[in-house]
C-alpha cells in the first residue's frame, strides 16, 4: 500500500516493490513500467503519461512533489539494447572460433 511520505522513486531504477510504493501504482501498473523500461532503457514523464492504466494528471504532482525522479546516466541498457549486444559478441566468438579452427588444421598439416 502507498503511502503519502515516500522519498524519491527513481522510476528508471525501482524494482517492481518500490513503484509500488509510488501512489496509485499497484502490480499491474508496476509491470507496465518495467516492460516499458525495458524497451526504451530509460523512461520521463511522458513515458509515464503513455499508460493507460492511470491517468495523466496523476504524474505531474508527483514529480512536482519529489515522490517521483528520472535519473539518467545510470548505465543500464535496455534489455533490447543488451540482446543486441549478446548477439553481436555471439558472431565475434564463433569468427574467432573459426579462426582458430584454421589455424589448428594448418598447424597439423605442417607437423605430417
Amino acid at each position: 500500500m502507498a503511502t503519502s511520505n515516500i522519498g524519491p522513486i527513481n522510476v528508471n531504477t525501482a524494482s517492481k516493490e518500490d513503484l509500488k510504493l509510488i501512489p496509485n501504482v499497484g502490480d499491474k501498473t508496476a509491470l507496465a513500467i518495467l516492460k516499458l523500461r525495458d524497451e526504451k532503457g530509460s523512461l520521463d514523464i511522458e513515458d509515464l503519461k503513455s499508460i493507460s492504466t492511470i491517468p495523466n494528471t496523476v504524474w505531474d504532482p508527483l514529480v512536482d512533489r519529489g515522490v517521483i525522479t528520472f535519473e539518467e546516466g545510470l548505465g543500464v541498457p535496455s534489455l533490447k539494447d543488451t540482446i543486441a549486444q549478446i548477439q553481436e559478441l555471439q558472431k565475434v566468438v564463433a569468427n574467432k572460433d573459426v579462426q582458430i579452427s584454421i589455424k589448428q588444421k594448418e598447424i597439423q598439416s605442417y607437423q605430417l
